[in-house]
């Protein structure tokens, strides 16, 4: 008898993470035992199983058993990439801003469009980025801009991935130029990412987005996804002008039929406090709109899961948490030299339109921006192996309590994690090493109880027990 993976799975090694099983269908990694792992890998079809060390039979059989292998009394041929090993650090996904150019002109971009002040890769540079990614076993991507559908060589770009079986997970876009067209070219190559929306509220997204029509058009991008079964979600900026109407557009989504909804304040980028014009909202102002909206989640029974940034993520019934406290990251009793101060940039790394490998896109306009590597310098795979990239992101908590003297004495500091980088550097004091004062207010004032207290009360009122 002759086995091999199924078409589905692949085993994989990097340097850091060395016995991995990739399903090609979702982008997940799974770590394997080294047993698991070494058994597997006899799985190329022409080794005959008697050949196989007795010790490790039992385990091909139960991965044949669970669909993970095929079987035969001939041998077979596996796919040619069925087992690969990298050089680089795993990297499960990269966030890829294919243009800092938009057709909108919105109010607070990180990216200062519509002009793109950082321009957008050639598509000779974007082809063999694409190379690149596949060369490094990175599987899946998410496609932002700017605004991507802009570029004349989009879909140049999305054949590229597809034919390097790269997952597109996501693509966000603004939905102008969403259409019944767009959809079907989506589907004719058979692919339904998740298309990721910004939508500021009924009434403010046209001027959130400095474009007539613009609320208009989401709406109608929204209304084709739910008529094509295109899953969708939304981020939505909430300032002064709109925080009131938080229900009334929460409301909107979920009928609308979004998976989830990220709700924020505006992040302070420089073109924010040009253009806000009085409705600038700190997180403190932005409290009392999220205490009074929590019982209304669920005594309303919001099938999708909504993001209070940064407080609180409520979920709908069919999840068995009902809420987590977005500020609270660890447990207490573990160590800071053991914390990584930022988890997400460790599983995706962010590319910007002018070729930086940069740990988020909030990072992207930073004044020392270039402190990141470039690919036009060198090649993606040595940023993923020894660059000033992993030196940010492989910091720990215990780094930030040498260098932070107000975070080294706080009494939540682990829990806390340092909070969020970006907002570190975006805040009063723009340093990779400064305070997320945004953490500092909810455990200075007790408000991961005060939310807990809010919540608990709510699902117990209101939130059916799941089946």
């Amino acid at each position: 008898m002759y086995y091999c993976l199924d078409d589905r799975y692949a085993l994989r090694s990097w340097n850091n993470r060395s016995c991995c099983l990739l399903d090609r269908k979702t982008g997940i990694i799974t770590d394997l035992e080294f047993k698991d792992y070494q058994a597997l890998s006899f799985l190329d079809g022409i080794t005959e199983e008697n050949a196989v060390p007795s010790a490790l039979r039992s385990i091909i059989r139960q991965y044949t058993d669970d669909g993970y292998v095929k079987k035969s009394p001939e041998p077979v041929e596996p796919v040619n990439d069925w087992f690969q090993i990298f050089e680089n650090r795993c990297m499960p996904s990269l966030y890829w801003s294919i243009t800092g150019k938009c057709n909108y002109h919105c109010r607070h971009c990180y990216l200062d469009a519509p002009d793109g002040c950082f321009g957008e890769c050639t598509t000779t540079e974007a082809l063999n980025l694409v190379d690149q990614i596949a060369d490094c076993g990175i599987p899946v991507v998410s496609i932002s801009g700017g605004e991507p559908l802009v570029r004349d060589d989009f879909w140049t770009i999305i054949d590229a991935l597809i034919e390097k079986q790269i997952i597109i997970s996501q693509i966000y876009t603004n939905g102008q130029l969403v259409d019944e067209k767009f959809l079907s070219r989506l589907e004719q190559r058979k692919i339904r990412p998740v298309l990721c929306f910004s939508f500021d509220g009924l009434d403010w997204h046209d001027w959130m987005r400095g474009f007539a029509g613009a609320e208009e058009a989401v709406i109608n991008a929204m209304k084709l996804c739910r008529k094509h079964g295109f899953p969708f979600l939304i981020d939505m900026c909430v300032h002064k002008g709109n925080a009131a109407d938080l229900k009334r557009n929460i409301d909107y989504i979920s009928q609308m039929g979004a998976i989830c909804l990220k709700i924020a304040c505006v992040d302070t980028t420089e073109l924010w406090k040009k253009n806000a014009e009085g409705n600038e909202m700190n997180v403190k102002e932005l409290l009392p709109y999220v205490l009074e909206y929590i019982p209304d989640y669920y005594k309303n029974h919001i099938p999708m899961k909504v993001t209070l940034c940064p407080y609180i993520t409520l979920y709908p019934e069919d999840m068995s948490v009902p809420y987590t406290l977005n500020a609270v990251k660890n447990h207490p009793t573990q160590q800071s030299n053991e914390i990584v101060l930022c988890g997400a940039a460790r599983y995706e790394c962010y590319v910007s339109p002018d070729m930086r490998v940069i740990p988020c896109m909030p990072m992207a306009s930073i004044p020392y921006r270039d402190i990141f590597p470039s690919l036009r310098e060198a090649p993606l795979k040595e940023c993923l192996h020894d660059s000033s990239y992993f030196d940010a992101i492989d910091a720990k908590v215990s780094d930030l309590l040498s260098k932070n003297e107000k975070c080294a004495a706080c009494k939540n500091n682990i829990v806390c994690g340092g909070g969020c980088r970006a907002k570190a550097l975006l805040g009063k004091d723009q340093s990779i090493w400064g305070c997320d004062y945004d953490a500092c207010y909810i455990f200075e004032n007790g408000l991961d109880e005060q939310l807990k207290s809010v919540a608990d009360a709510a699902v117990a009122r209101y939130r059916s027990p799941k089946a």
